[in-house]
């Protein structure tokens, strides 16, 4: 379980017993992976998100972590202009091929990377 492993880590923004967020990441060596952040409907734009962040970004620096990296769909501006303000800079795009009930199309994303 992710929760249990030692390269993982979590946080989570509650409101009483509620959560109203969270976010995970994986850290190998000086680089860390985020695995996803997410905040409730009821809960967005309240800077919940950006407060898990830099929650994140400064218990990495303290582990000496180098590189925090993220992916994010192309077409989700919200988590895009989120990682951009936070000094995350696009490092690469990558567009998949997809078939689903709608017919054939591309899912395009940008892969981001914030040195700590």
């Amino acid at each position: 379980s992710e929760l249990n492993n030692a390269l993982s880590l979590w946080l989570v923004a509650l409101d009483g017993e509620r959560v109203a967020g969270y976010v995970g990441s994986q850290t190998v060596m000086e680089e860390t992976d985020m695995m996803n952040v997410a905040v409730s409907p009821n809960y967005r734009r309240q800077g919940i998100a950006r407060e898990l962040l830099t929650r994140v970004e400064s218990l990495l620096k303290d582990h000496q972590v180098t590189s925090y990296m993220s992916e994010a769909l192309q077409t989700n501006e919200a988590a895009v202009s989120l990682f951009r303000s936070r000094g995350f800079k696009i490092i690469g795009e990558l567009s998949t091929p997809v078939t689903d009930d709608t017919g054939s199309h591309e899912i395009s994303q940008y892969t981001l990377q914030l040195e700590l």
